[in-house]
């Protein structure tokens, strides 16, 4: 108990260092605000910065979606504890949502050994992902020439861990000019009334950072907001840190005005699987797009809350009237 509490009071501190130059506050006066903000709004240190609480008034904090918002008023709230096993293991999403899902993939959960190394050397490479895990941790890219990689795996399998091994999706040229390393994505929020209507409740794009396989914003990689009615980017990116890029930090790459391909369809599929399971009332779906369309990547029952960021629209009073 008493080391928890130093952890988290040496974690306040280090808020104030930290994010001093950021935003234009003194040390102490950003740390009382803070701990004012997490035990007001429920707000983590990602929420405080990246929604930019420090210049905001209360009535403006209060319209936005937090942490434990999130954690008390939505996801302890609705979800089962089996719609929470739906989302958190990997292979268990892919096959649930099978229909939506166009790339290979196995499981080393009912897959032999045999199995899976015949299925890297058919496609020559693959992305391997920890069955559960978040934030892109643990994602890692298999070559078949590479035979040292494939017996790490087999060991790591052997010792216990859980993978789902996965054909390389190769995203269309627009979506790749962000950043050609990672798979960059559409992260389509969602929400699904009593009636089990689904409802559009933010859109933006993931782009990885430069050499990163992931698209995700904790690796260098950036967010940015699109106007869902003409799927073009209209704010520029950001980063968990709450620092701005009008182009890609690691590539150079425009943002505002690119438009992205395929949007009604990227659209239309969100809606569709967020309906296919309405119990699961607020869905992050992370979407490829291909040359021949968009792809469904994985679902989030807890989405990040600094995508409101994007456009610095507070979604909580939104969420909670269709819940």
């Amino acid at each position: 108990m008493i080391k928890t509490i130093k952890s988290k009071l040496s974690h306040t501190l280090s808020v104030g260092e930290k994010y001093q130059t950021l935003t234009g506050r003194s040390k102490w006066n950003l740390i009382f605000d803070f701990i004012r903000c997490n035990l007001k709004y429920g707000c983590t240190e990602e929420d405080y910065i990246g929604m930019e609480f420090y210049k905001k008034s209360n009535n403006e904090r209060r319209k936005y979606l937090t942490s434990r918002k999130n954690r008390e008023g939505i996801y302890n709230k609705f979800l089962s504890t089996e719609d929470k096993n739906l989302y958190r293991r990997k292979s268990e999403f892919n096959k649930y949502f099978q229909d939506f899902i166009h790339h290979k993939w196995i499981s080393s959960i009912s897959s032999s050994e045999n199995e899976i190394i015949d299925f890297i050397n058919n496609l020559g490479r693959v992305i391997v992902k920890p069955e559960v895990g978040d934030s892109g941790i643990g994602i890692h890219l298999i070559n078949a020439s590479d035979e040292s990689q494939i017996k790490n795996l087999i060991q790591s399998i052997r010792e216990g861990n859980q993978y789902i091994i996965e054909e390389v999706i190769i995203q269309c040229e627009e979506m790749a000019s962000f950043n050609p390393s990672s798979v960059n994505t559409c992260r389509i929020e969602t929400v699904t009334d009593k009636e089990g209507k689904a409802h559009l409740l933010n859109t933006i794009v993931i782009i990885g950072g430069k050499g990163s396989i992931v698209s995700n914003t904790h690796t260098g990689g950036v967010m940015a907001h699109i106007d869902p009615d003409s799927g073009i980017i209209d704010s520029k990116g950001r980063n968990p840190n709450g620092e701005l890029f009008s182009k890609h930090p690691g590539t150079g790459s425009k943002l505002i005005g690119q438009k992205i391909p395929y949007w009604k369809d990227v659209i239309e599929l969100a809606l569709t699987l967020a309906e296919k399971r309405p119990s699961a009332r607020y869905i992050g779906w992370d979407i490829a797009i291909t040359a021949n369309g968009p792809e469904l990547i994985e679902g989030n029952n807890q989405p990040g809350y600094c995508t409101q960021a994007c456009d610095m629209v507070g979604r909580w009073e939104i969420i909670k009237k269709y819940l």
